[in-house]
């Protein structure tokens, strides 16, 4: 986000766990971004989840050089709370224990509804009044807890753990210090709440525990250029908002942003299913963007995934040559796998 110059760049962090099951790799739709990698000049880059990559894109780092509080961020965009330390996001979660491990599933995989996390929430909530900890409901995969004594610390988004087997650590109760109590006592609430008994009884996960995630130290963002920013999922819009640059979700104002030929515009791809997104990028915005390209309204359109940044301008589509298996790159499979 630092250069000048007016250009596009296009993030599709953990590409091979949405695109794959989205997209006709051989379908019409993928001829021109196929062309356009192949004669990209490529960089290695570092891989890293979809919540370090939106952060380093934004540059937002945790004051004093921490890691920054993305309960923090969200909060701030839920519940218009100001950043501050002590926020921690909670998620309703399912927890599956067998004899060798145990598995995780977040409320997006449980098919957790606004109705049954509001009324968990509450139940859970009211049991902790008075214990100094503050719990708040910012959406049904999402609530918080404020608690000054807390212990800054990060734990991954259950979104990335869903259905992995867990490390014993990140449940031991010894480690979680005060917070293994509330998961200790959040799990008896919940064991016996009537919510779960009525989605056991219609063939639904229940409920079973809580995660605690996304804590850290209070974000500070810096400076930058005028910026553009489209997406399609609550964390870029959480860091888009603290950032204060414009955001979107209608990728169809990508072309009047092009044509004004300034500043940076960026499209980050959610981690989650968005079929309209996905094929609204491929079939109506790519195709803008090489235009702009060549009309020199823009000077590159970058793309990074995993561990590549193909770098794609007017000079590099006119090449003769074309590299192969850009495609397979992109998504971390080989042609005879598509």
């Amino acid at each position: 986000m630092k250069s000048d110059s007016a250009r596009v760049e296009i993030f599709l962090p953990e590409s091979q766990r949405y695109l794959l099951p989205n997209i006709d790799f051989r379908g019409s739709n993928m001829l021109h971004l196929r062309r356009a990698l192949s004669r990209s000049d490529v960089s290695l880059r570092l891989p890293s989840s979809f919540i370090e990559e939106v952060l380093e894109y934004f540059e937002i780092v945790g004051e004093l050089g921490g890691f920054p509080s993305v309960a923090a961020l969200f909060s701030q965009y839920d519940l218009n709370e100001s950043p501050t330390s002590n926020f921690i996001n909670v998620a309703p979660v399912y927890l599956k224990a067998d004899p060798s491990r145990l598995l995780m599933f977040d409320p997006a995989m449980i098919e957790l509804t606004e109705e049954d996390s509001l009324e968990l929430f509450n139940e859970v909530s009211e049991f902790f009044i008075g214990e100094g900890m503050r719990f708040t409901y910012g959406s049904p995969e999402r609530w918080y807890l404020q608690y000054d004594d807390m212990t800054p610390f990060y734990n991954a988004d259950p979104f990335e753990l869903r259905g992995k087997p867990l490390e014993p650590s990140v449940t031991d109760r010894r480690t979680l210090g005060v917070l293994g109590k509330v998961m200790t006592e959040a799990q008896m609430i919940l064991h016996e709440s009537s919510v779960n008994q009525r989605r056991l009884s219609i063939g639904k996960m229940p409920v079973n525990s809580l995660w605690f995630w996304g804590g850290g130290s209070i974000p500070v963002r810096n400076a930058t250029t005028e910026h553009v920013f489209f997406g399609k999922d609550d964390f870029s819009a959480s860091c888009a908002a603290f950032f204060g640059c414009d955001y979107s979700q209608n990728l169809l104002e990508v072309p009047e942003r092009l044509e004004a030929g300034k500043g940076v515009t960026t499209i980050i791809l959610p981690p989650q299913k968005a079929d309209s997104f996905i094929v609204a990028l491929l079939d109506d915005i790519f195709p803008q963007i090489l235009l702009a390209l060549k009309k020199k309204k823009i000077s590159s359109a970058i793309i990074s995934f995993n561990n590549q940044k193909h770098s794609i301008t007017s000079r590099t589509q006119c090449r003769f040559w074309r590299a192969t298996k850009t495609l397979e790159s992109l998504v971390g499979k080989t042609s005879s796998e598509f």
